[in-house]
């Protein structure tokens, strides 16, 4: 195995585990966030804050900031798939670049040997 496939392999794995870190991380700021807006919505309903401002205050959660909150989860999930099709494109590049050097080399080798 030639030192550049090595390389590409030990950074494909280093990659992979950064992603999985970062969605671990992801999900757990994912479940704190909901849980602590779900708190708040609770609070709200259950409490003694009553009428149209408790009511607003409860739609603007629930229509505004938990969709907001998962537009940001969801940067993040994409940062994941970006790297992912990134290294895809690296591997294709090195399989490209790895086939144009072998028929180059060959095309040599049977120039010197004909």
């Amino acid at each position: 195995m030639s030192i550049s496939k090595a390389l590409l392999r030990f950074a494909r794995s280093v990659v992979q585990s950064v992603i999985s870190q970062i969605t671990q991380q992801v999900n757990v700021v994912q479940e704190q966030v909901y849980q602590e807006i779900g708190k708040w919505v609770q609070s709200t309903v259950n409490g003694i804050w009553r009428g149209k401002g408790s009511e607003a205050f409860v739609e603007e959660m629930n229509t505004f900031m938990l969709p907001r909150a998962a537009e940001v989860i969801q940067s993040f999930t994409g940062i994941h798939t970006n790297i992912n099709h990134a290294t895809n494109i690296l591997d294709q590049a090195d399989e490209t670049v790895r086939n144009l050097a072998n028929t180059a080399a060959d095309l040599f080798d049977n120039i010197y040997k004909g």
